[in-house]
């Protein structure tokens, strides 16, 4: 019996694994060869030119036709232009993410920052969303002798999946584990032991719970009200948007919870609470949120109801 693990490929596909991580790698080299502010401009201008060429952009268009249905078409357009432009710094920027520790200067940050540093020290959920850098979110926020818990989706190649999180672990003092159940208890292991834990809560979960979000109905995980509500924590919401360059401007909210007593309910209007205030930031910077993912598609059984799925 042949047993894997996510250290080490599977026997029927190594070579492939290996290829697709010698091919990240080589890619990823010339970027962190370049100067982050060098390799972020070229990403962005890359992806602003190629990927409106690309079908996901008739999906960006569809989403921001009916979050501003009172801005024009150009309008909208120039949003979704800056959008793919953002996603590509992102991307270059990723390949520097474990450099940022020591490149603070970079980064504005609230007058009561000390005062939700306060709350990750006695114990607080945190959640952000795809806008600005949201993989670079926790790092400023947090500073020194501050550990908080966050959690990403794994990547299919073990050894892919390795090196990236490895160049995003040393932002995550508390570790950083990846989406699943086993993580779920982890969290709550955590939690329960007066730890902090992050979540980049924005994209649809399809078995999570039904919010109004752009006043369209989606999905939302309910996973961070309720974990909140078990321990009795704080909720912050943060994000990093870009003003300009490679320079950043922290945002941070505490999010009023519901304690009726009743959990589902409670649950539900923190959720809601939740993405009201992830609504109100993207409407601030429209551009720098990533419109291409599926937030608005809903289940069947919402689609027989006469509902329209968004895609």
């Amino acid at each position: 019996m042949t047993i894997t693990s996510p250290d080490y490929p599977p026997p029927f596909g190594p070579l492939r694994m290996r290829a697709e991580y010698a091919g990240l790698r080589a890619a990823l080299l010339p970027i962190r060869a370049m100067p982050l502010e060098t390799a972020s401009a070229i990403s962005g201008t890359l992806w602003r030119a190629v990927a409106p060429r690309l079908h996901r952009h008739s999906r960006v268009r569809e989403h921001l036709a009916f979050a501003f249905p009172e801005l024009s078409e150009d309008a909208r357009e120039r949003i979704a232009l800056d959008s793919w432009e953002n996603l590509g710094r992102v991307t270059a920027e990723g390949a520097h993410v474990d450099r940022f520790a020591t490149d603070l200067d970079r980064f504005e940050l609230p007058d009561d920052v000390e005062r939700y540093r306060r709350l990750a020290r006695t114990g607080c959920v945190f959640v952000s969303l795809h806008l600005g850098n949201w993989e670079i979110a926790a790092l400023p926020a947090l500073g020194k002798n501050v550990s908080v818990a966050g959690t990403y989706q794994a990547i299919q190649n073990p050894l892919v999946d390795r090196y990236i999180r490895s160049l995003r672990l040393p932002l995550y003092a508390g570790g950083l584990y990846p989406k699943g159940h086993a993580t779920s208890r982890k969290l709550v292991s955590i939690v329960r032991s007066g730890g902090s834990v992050g979540f980049l809560a924005d994209l649809r979960e399809r078995r999570g719970i039904k919010v109004t979000f752009f006043d369209r109905p989606a999905y939302a995980n309910p996973f961070p009200a309720s974990l909140a509500r078990m321990a009795g924590y704080p909720i912050v919401a943060g994000c990093m948007v870009r003003t300009g360059g490679v320079r950043f401007r922290l945002h941070l909210k505490e999010i009023e919870q519901t304690r009726s007593g009743d959990r589902a309910l409670d649950v539900r209007e923190t959720t809601q609470s939740i993405h009201d205030v992830f609504e109100y930031w993207i409407r601030q910077y429209p551009g720098q949120w990533m419109w291409s993912h599926r937030k608005w598609a809903l289940r069947p059984e919402d689609m027989s109801s006469g509902e329209a799925a968004a895609d």
